[in-house]
């Protein structure tokens, strides 16, 4: 993403500022790991859609939580949680059944960031030249 800001704006500093501002703002936004997706606001819900921080949080709690068995350190006190899929279904719903999307997502996603990237570098030499 950085490359292609680059190639738009063609300031390394700028460019690096608004690509580290966009990743912030959407990672925070849309993985579901500091708030819930479903509590967002409408708007922000349905733009997490969009961004692929939502599609890799999806993939890596999935990977890390699922048949996970989970222990309380303290057998006197009631575990919230006690297996990884409780977890999930609570705070993650469908992330299991979602998984292979999510992998497709995340190929299309490099792979067409890749290649816009190789069309704005073009545009840019055309342009310039």
């Amino acid at each position: 993403i950085g490359i292609g800001m680059l190639g738009l704006i063609g300031d390394p500093t700028l460019a690096n500022s608004v690509c580290a501002l966009t990743l912030s703002i959407s990672c925070l936004l849309s993985s579901g790991l500091v708030r819930s997706v479903e509590s967002l606001p409408t708007i922000l819900h349905g733009l997490s859609y969009l961004m692929i921080h939502k599609y890799a949080s999806e993939l890596y709690v999935v990977n890390e939580y699922n048949g996970l068995k989970l222990d309380c350190p303290d057998q006197g006190e009631m575990c919230i949680f006690p297996k990884g899929d409780v977890y999930l279904q609570q705070y993650y719903p469908n992330a299991i059944e979602n998984f292979d999307r999510n992998c497709a997502v995340m190929w299309f996603y490099t792979a067409g960031l890749f290649l816009l990237v190789i069309g704005i570098f073009q545009f840019r030499t055309k342009t310039l030249h």
